[in-house]
């Protein structure tokens, strides 16, 4: 059984009247007099208490008005038909058979309001004075209801644990989300001092900020610390509390606490990740400029002492590999992989990087080209990667399989083609196996002997800077084939 007031509850509306008498012709009357008290009334009548209770299942009203004596089932009897439905629902026992006992019966039963008939029409006058304070008070008391539990679900269900403690740490009060973030329900933490809850390496930090607090009432007070949860490991809390404990109501602090375990365990990480870019940086920074510097200065001897073709060669692999380290050394200072991407041609971009590594006697075939969007720069630095990668572990212990391959010692093809939304760099060699394809990206992975492991390294963080995917499955010819999807291309046949 619903009633007007929850459906039309924070607004002003009709005052739905159910009256309820057996004399047709009396229901009729006072519903014509009442609508002509309060242009806000709609008046419904019915002259059996049975058929009432039916029509209040499929209505809603805000206020019952019925006689008490009647056949089969008298007022009190009917009003409690209507409070086993509706225990709030304005009640107004409306009678020609007054009597002290009926009304203190009345009274008891828990009816609303109690009105005697009258021989006058003065008496409907009173009555609508009734049943609009009746209905008013039950409005607002449902408006009540309805603010106090959606306040009841925001504290329960809310992100944060809203507490209340005293000068001391003591709880006062807690949401009932504490039970979900911190492990406890309110009525197990009541009394106890919450700075004993707290990991004893972030303690004393805790007391500190709250001390400081109290001795400032306009600062606000926020930690970090570690939590004691009844079903977790030790779990990380934020935590603000403002002191009001001049404030009557509250006497004491508010507390807002939030756990960002989450939030911990990743700037740890990336503390992590930041000492290992270090690492990486140093090494290519000194391990990688030392031999180079020797490369160089090496073959300014060699140009003083004789003349080669292969003079020239090394001079141009030397510049590269300086630009490469700076170029490497720049992203990892800044942060970013890549700087600007353009429209470029992927089998143009294959061939210069393809010239720029020593590739021996392997074979470099490109089936098919397309246009990307990328870094040209860092997708060079990509393809050099993937193509020592398969230089390096593609010389020995080769599988060969086809035509083109009849023995061990067989030259090595890297092929360079396109996908539906992105390219793949594929070898013959031996390949990747699939156990270590998890760990292959990591920059520890090496398959080789005294292989430093940063090749594959630097591919996926290119892509990712890229916003791709890189994948390593097996290719057509028994070996190693990377993928990298999720590329914007325009794909032209090469004929």
């Amino acid at each position: 059984m619903s009633s007007r007031g929850d459906v039309a509850l924070g607004k002003e509306g009709p005052i739905r009247i159910l009256h309820v008498d057996d004399d047709p012709a009396l229901a009729e009357m006072a519903a014509e007099f009442l609508c002509r008290e309060h242009d806000q009334f709609d008046c419904t009548t019915e002259v059996a208490p049975e058929q009432a209770i039916e029509r209040l299942r499929e209505e809603s009203f805000d206020c019952v008005v019925s006689d008490y004596d009647m056949p089969r089932m008298d007022g009190l009897e009917f009003l409690e038909a209507v409070r086993d439905e509706n225990p709030e629902l304005p009640f107004i026992l409306f009678t020609g058979k007054g009597s002290e006992e009926i009304a203190s019966e009345a009274i008891a039963s828990g009816v609303t309001g109690y009105l005697q008939k009258e021989g006058n029409v003065e008496h409907y006058t009173v009555l609508a004075n009734r049943i609009i304070n009746a209905v008013t008070q039950y409005r607002t008391e449902q408006k009540i209801e309805q603010t106090q539990q959606k306040f009841r679900k925001l504290a329960k269900h809310s992100t944060d644990v809203v507490q209340i403690v005293d000068e001391t740490g003591e709880w006062q009060y807690l949401s009932p989300s504490s039970d979900r973030i911190l492990g406890y329900e309110p009525a197990d933490l009541i009394g106890d001092i919450g700075f004993d809850y707290i990991h004893p390496e972030d303690r004393q930090e805790a007391i500190e900020q709250f001390s400081r607090a109290i001795e400032d009432p306009n600062r606000i007070s926020s930690v970090e610390f570690r939590f004691d949860h009844s079903r977790k490991d030790w779990v990380w809390l934020e935590n603000h509390a403002r002191n009001m404990v001049d404030d009557p109501v509250i006497d004491g602090f508010i507390v807002h606490t939030r756990e960002i375990t989450d939030r911990k365990r990743h700037a740890q990480e990336l503390q992590r990740q930041n000492e290992r870019l270090e690492k990486f940086m140093g090494f290519i920074s000194h391990d990688l400029r030392s031999p180079l510097s020797v490369v160089v200065a090496r073959n300014e001897l060699a140009r003083a002492e004789c003349e080669s073709e292969h003079l020239e060669a090394i001079e141009t692999a030397a510049d590269r590999m300086e630009e490469i380290i700076d170029g490497t050394l720049a992203w990892a200072r800044s942060g970013k992989v890549i700087d600007e991407v353009e429209s470029v041609e992927l089998s143009e971009i294959a061939g210069d990087s393809w010239a720029n590594v020593a590739t021996a006697d392997a074979e470099l075939h490109e089936e098919g080209s397309t246009v990307i969007r990328a870094d040209p720069d860092r997708l060079k630095t990509l393809f050099e990667n993937l193509f020592r990668n398969s230089l390096e572990h593609g010389s020995t212990g080769r599988r060969t399989t086809g035509e083109d391959h009849h023995a061990d010692d067989a030259s090595l093809t890297v092929r360079v083609g396109t996908l539906e939304n992105g390219f793949y760099v594929a070898d013959d060699g031996p390949g990747i196996p699939a156990s270590d394809r998890d760990v292959a990206f990591e920059s520890n992975y090496s398959s080789g002997e005294g292989g430093v492991g940063l090749g594959l390294t630097i591919c996926r963080e290119i892509a990712e800077a890229h916003g791709w995917t890189i994948s390593i499955t097996d290719g057509e010819d028994g070996g190693a084939r990377i993928e990298l999807t999720g590329v914007e291309t325009r794909t032209e046949e090469r004929t």
